[in-house]
């Protein structure tokens, strides 16, 4: 946006080449290009006259910066004088979780890193009672303890940039998904990789060949279709029907539908992931503690061109995700960080989290608004508390963000926002005024 003479215009920054593509022929070439690309882009965020901090959780992400970075500080072309990380722990965990992948990484480098442990300042994730004004769900106020420690740490080093692995997930094949590979091969067409591929994801899913071949054509055709088809992808049972149902939530949960200006199916779903991010960050509130800049890496421009110029089948593969990453920094990231199928996962501390804070979380659902609104079903959310506590739900984290929801619907309604009438729930008018009419929200209406 530029502001010139008291008015705006917007352009756009940057946009991805619709018709650019890559091509090599082996696997090698491939993965000697993604290793220049990743390093320069994690140099370029190594500008700073002060020491750099990483986060490191040991990740096959948040490692491949963290060792790339020393990679380049041993070649001695840097910007900086010292790069150190930071991890977070949980010691009310009972299984060891990331320590002993931090640990890896540390020792390889032969240093420790600042580790920050959440269960010295209590519930990291939400704690008792609501009524703090929110921005948005989720984006709480409430962890200061940690968020002081860590402000501590920058103070006292002098950081003023700190890395984050943000975009890994996203962007590189994280959760291999055989449709937009598989749709590639339909749209070309090849009909003999074709069949190979499918035999190969088959194998992989644990679905038959002839059901993802469906599943693909009914993709390719309109979400609508596919989410028909195939039930997926799958509404948390405490979301009320009636909401999901009129805002078509099962299909919103697929993410943007729009082609972004590309014609082959793989790299309008690379399209589609970008304008994601782009969201997310649009909706989410400043994390820095100080004067420190978050960076980037795996978010630098030029590689997310290069990432979205290759084949989708570089980056995942039927028995690989993060193919090409694995692959290109085999001998620059320890083999048992790349080697580990999944990453670090927040669920066991939400978990820890829903059994300190279970008598408040009783308070906080014994009259919910989220179930008066209409978003929520009261009696369902409950099972779903009960199970996450109970550790019979493994995405605890869908049962967090409804937690989120409500908090941040009642420190609305406390700050006079929105209040509770008889009737339902009315919102407030921008003067601060309820409206001589006002429509009620109890049959889930949008905020």
């Amino acid at each position: 946006m530029t502001i010139r003479n008291g008015k705006a215009e917007v352009s756009c920054y940057c946009s991805l080449e619709s018709t650019y593509e890559i091509r090599y022929k082996n696997d090698a070439e491939y993965e000697d290009h993604f290793r220049f690309m990743f390093r320069q882009s994690v140099k370029r965020r190594l500008r700073s006259e002060s020491p750099v901090l990483a986060e490191l959780s040991g990740g096959v992400d948040s490692s491949a910066i963290v060792c790339v970075a020393d990679d380049i500080f041993a070649r001695g072309d840097i910007e900086t004088p010292r790069v150190d990380t930071i991890s977070f722990l949980d010691t009310r965990q009972p299984a060891p979780g990331q320590l002993p992948y931090i640990s890896l990484i540390e020792a390889r480098r032969g240093r420790g890193g600042h580790h920050v442990d959440i269960a010295q300042h209590g519930d990291d994730f939400f704690s008792a009672g609501a009524g703090e004004l929110l921005t948005a769900p989720g984006c709480s106020k409430r962890h200061e303890g940690t968020r002081g420690q860590i402000f501590e740490h920058i103070e006292k080093y002098g950081y003023r940039v700190v890395l984050s692995g943000i975009g890994g997930d996203e962007f590189l094949g994280a959760q291999p998904d055989p449709w937009s590979q598989l749709a590639d091969l339909i749209v070309v067409p090849r009909p003999v990789k074709l069949l190979t591929q499918l035999r190969s994801w088959s194998d992989t899913t644990k679905r038959h060949w002839a059901k993802l071949l469906c599943e693909t054509l009914a993709r390719l055709l309109s979400a609508s279709l596919f989410t028909a088809l195939t039930g997926r992808p799958n509404v948390e049972p405490w979301i009320a029907t009636q909401f999901a149902t009129r805002h078509r939530v099962r299909i919103k949960k697929m993410g943007p539908q729009s082609t972004c200006g590309f014609w082959r199916p793989s790299r309008q779903q690379y399209g589609r992931a970008v304008v994601s991010m782009s969201r997310r960050f649009a909706l989410s509130g400043s994390r820095a503690l100080g004067a420190e800049e978050k960076r980037y890496p795996f978010l630098d421009q030029q590689l997310l061109e290069f990432l979205a110029s290759i084949p989708a089948s570089q980056l995942a593969r039927p028995n690989q995700s993060r193919s090409l990453l694995r692959r290109a920094l085999r001998d620059i990231v320890p083999c048992e960080v790349l080697s580990r199928n999944k990453s670090a996962d927040a669920s066991p501390s939400l978990r820890v989290s829903f059994q300190a804070n279970w008598s408040e979380l009783e308070k906080l659902f014994a009259a919910p608004l989220s179930a008066s609104m209409g978003y929520l079903d009261k009696a369902r959310i409950l099972t779903g508390l009960t199970e996450a506590r109970n550790g019979g739900i493994e995405e605890v984290a869908n049962v967090a963000k409804a937690v989120f929801l409500e908090l941040w619907l009642q420190g609305l309604n406390q700050h006079g926002i929105i209040f509770s009438g008889s009737n339902g729930t009315v919102a407030r008018n921008a003067s601060g005024h309820s409206d001589p009419e006002p429509e009620p929200l109890n049959q889930g209406s949008s905020l």
